[in-house]
């Protein structure tokens, strides 16, 4: 999670994954269940010389004032982290 460049309300989130992709279906509900609503999502296919394949998906978030007033600290931030590369390494 990162306060790049976006819209006032919205934050960016990246997921890199190296392998098959990862479906929305899977992404999307974890992303949810952490109070946040996703407006945007835009993957990144990534073809490397030996034929291997990363993939860069980069989303939009709102996040609610609520959410951001009970939990983003860096506490918050270490458990989204960790919470959503547990879910994307369990869906290669």
């Amino acid at each position: 999670l990162r306060d790049t460049p976006a819209p006032s309300g919205e934050w960016r989130f990246t997921l890199y994954v190296a392998g098959a992709g990862v479906s929305l279906s899977r992404v999307l509900p974890v992303l949810h269940s952490l109070g946040v609503e996703v407006v945007d999502e835009r993957p990144y296919r990534i073809a490397r010389e030996d034929g291997t394949l990363r993939w860069i998906y980069d989303f939009a978030l709102r996040v609610p004032a609520s959410v951001l007033r009970d939990s983003l600290d860096t506490e918050m931030e270490a458990d989204l982290l960790s919470h959503a590369a547990e879910q994307a390494s369990g869906i290669r």
